[in-house]
């Protein structure tokens, strides 16, 4: 590549991050304003089959992202607009049609198309002052797992815990959180009653190999709880699978 080619593409690139900006403002300011209506509408509520049809168009964006080619600089022009065209439609009313409980106001989750990550946030009082948890110490870890940590930050509340390998469980309680989900879907679940989310990237050959989480939002409450198992090298087995991230979960409610 010649260093015209280099500063044609370090343009459209800045290019992009200034549409961008533009589409968040100006989206972001009518999503606020439907908000505002829909928090008058008390019958305006999404049904569950439409949630899940929801879920699988963002996980068929992001397959279709996964192989997506570059090809010439017109065409990466071309693919960016359209993306852009996407990301107003996805990102903004996909924080409206995932959840039910968004739609008066409390819980926004939005979908990162480009970084492959899902973003979390409830609008609430503070957790310290409306959580019913006792305590966040799971009754079940599988393996030999101890206490390394555990504190808290303003409205931020976490446990951590590690084995004799190195994996780490990480289980922390907040009003946000922002989570990885680069190269898998993100599957719906519920957790003692309450609506969750599992990200399982045991499967996956890199950097995520071997990392699953649970997510369970409790909107009533005003708090996300996130429960991570993080294995010490990305080439090793997953120390935790799926239904025991799920069971430890549980078990923090016991």
């Amino acid at each position: 590549m010649t260093r015209r080619e280099e500063l044609q593409e370090a343009y459209e690139d800045a290019m992009f991050a200034l549409l961008m900006d533009y589409v968040a403002e100006s989206e972001g300011k009518k999503a606020l304003e439907e908000n505002r209506a829909l928090q008058k509408d008390p019958d305006a509520e999404v049904p569950q089959e439409v949630r899940r049809a929801c879920l699988k168009e963002i996980n068929r964006a992001f397959r279709k992202k996964s192989a997506r080619s570059v090809g010439c600089i017109t065409m990466k022009v071309i693919n960016k607009v359209a993306l852009v065209a996407l990301l107003g439609t996805l990102l903004f009313s996909t924080a409206f049609a995932v959840s039910p409980e968004f739609r008066v106001g409390t819980l926004n989750m939005l979908i990162d198309t480009i970084n492959g990550g899902v973003s979390f946030q409830i609008s609430a009082q503070p957790v310290s002052e409306r959580t019913k948890l006792k305590d966040l110490y799971p009754s079940y870890i599988p393996g030999e797992y101890v206490l390394t940590d555990e504190g808290e930050f303003t409205d931020s509340y976490w446990v951590y815990y590690q084995n004799k390998q190195g994996d780490r469980l990480e289980i922390r309680l907040s009003p946000s959180g922002r989570f990885d989900m680069e190269g898998v879907e993100l599957e719906f679940i519920q957790v003692c009653g309450l609506q969750a989310y599992v990200i399982d990237q045991t499967g996956l050959v890199g950097d995520d190999h071997g990392t699953v989480k649970v997510i369970v939002m409790n909107e009533a409450e005003g708090y996300i709880l996130s429960v991570s198992s993080l294995p010490h090298s990305n080439t090793a087995p997953a120390p935790i699978d799926r239904d025991s991230i799920i069971k430890i979960a549980e078990s923090i409610f016991d």
